[in-house]
């Protein structure tokens, strides 16, 4: 694939596509191909990532285990970018990344990454926008969610200690049939 579709992909498929035709090409340049087979460890979680890598073709699974709680797995497809913000926050990778299928990846080495951001202080501004609508998302999520616990707080039940609760026509057969039941054993 020549740099001008490498480009075009980039554009169409990633978020990289905020970026100027300029610093694209400045990072096609920089990137080799690499093919990797099905079942393999691209990075494992608190590792140091070794650059940037862009999901080409593929399914990639990226996870982060947990003491207390089952692993969180989401699947990744073409056009994911990886890494860019460990490098950028100088951070180890934060989830474990395999591949699920027999993948292209797209890698820029740490430092010609490192040596881009500096050149192209774009780079870090468009992470920074991108991270700041990420966070206004989150909070519009969480406002969300505590309007939505607000709204339902009536509705909660508190904990039954023993018996059958509720006057439907349900709860009131089964309160009957449990008496019913109750004096049939207490005359045995």
């Amino acid at each position: 694939m020549e740099q001008s579709q490498q480009i075009e992909w980039l554009q169409q498929n990633t978020p990289l596509n905020v970026l100027s035709e300029p610093v694209l090409t400045a990072i096609v340049a920089q990137m080799q191909v690499r093919q990797v087979q099905e079942n393999r460890r691209l990075i494992l979680e608190e590792a140091a990532p070794t650059g940037v890598q862009i999901l080409k073709s593929g399914r990639l699974e990226a996870y982060r285990t947990s003491a207390d709680s089952l692993a969180k797995a989401i699947s990744l497809l073409p056009g994911s970018v990886l890494h860019v913000k460990e490098l950028l926050l100088d951070q180890p990778a934060e989830q474990t990344v395999i591949t699920l299928s027999d993948a292209e990846i797209w890698e820029i080495a740490r430092e010609d990454f490192l040596a881009l951001v500096e050149q192209y202080p774009e780079i870090s501004r468009a992470f920074s926008r991108y991270l700041a609508a990420e966070l206004d998302s989150m909070a519009a999520q969480l406002a969300f969610e505590q309007d939505r616990q607000v709204a339902l707080r009536p509705y909660l039940v508190p904990k039954v200690k023993q018996g059958v609760v509720g006057a439907s026509r349900y709860a009131v057969r089964l309160r009957q049939a449990i008496k019913k039941q109750r004096s049939i054993v207490s005359r045995c």
